[in-house]
């Protein structure tokens, strides 16, 4: 099948491997193998292309190890870098449901392993292990609405800068070693 799992040292296994990801940390034995039946898992150097910008996503990506950086090509051939992936997190998470382009270039920031799960992928996982299924669809809804979220709150600041200026409000803390808490530290000014 299209499991390429291997151990990275003795005596461990794919279900071991699987659950160093938060995403699949609490899964059953059932429901882990069957994620890893519809798991690709792709080794990148650094410097490697992990998504394209404009591609129409197949599939989401899920680091396994290592950092992802993420940079967005202005349309005149000049890239800008935008964030950072990190072990654990997630990118491209709406090619899982929706086969839009791409809006960024995902790059390998170190050596990493990758989880590709494709929408084909969480179809059969649905009939296989359908609370698994919802598991994944439910941290993607999630995510997308952290990252809603948070462009509303700077898209706000942006139109609204006398408004913010005058209040001190106080908004919930990011956990600093996630991709968006990094963000929102950034955006904070911490």
């Amino acid at each position: 099948r299209r499991v390429l799992f291997r151990s990275e040292g003795a005596g461990v296994d794919a279900r071991t491997q699987l659950r160093t990801v938060p995403l699949f940390r609490e899964f059953s034995d059932a429901d882990a193998d069957h994620v890893l039946s519809v798991l690709r898992v792709r080794h990148f150097a650094s410097g490697d292309e992990v998504l394209r910008q404009g591609d129409v996503g197949e599939h989401m990506v899920i680091v396994a190890s290592g950092r992802l950086r993420v940079e967005v090509d202005d349309g005149k051939g000049h890239r800008s870098d935008v964030g950072a992936i990190q072990t654990g997190e997630i990118v491209g998470e709406m090619a899982a449901i929706d086969p839009a382009p791409r809006n960024a270039f995902v790059i390998a920031a170190s050596e990493a392993v990758v989880y590709e799960l494709s929408r084909a992928g969480l179809q059969e996982l649905r009939g296989q292990s359908p609370t698994a299924a919802a598991a994944i669809v439910a941290h993607v809804i999630a995510e997308v609405t952290r990252r809603l979220r948070e462009t509303d709150r700077r898209i706000d600041r942006l139109l609204n800068p006398s408004a913010h200026a005058q209040q001190k409000v106080a908004l919930p803390k990011a956990e600093p070693e996630s991709m968006w808490g990094r963000l929102w530290s950034r955006v904070k000014g911490n």
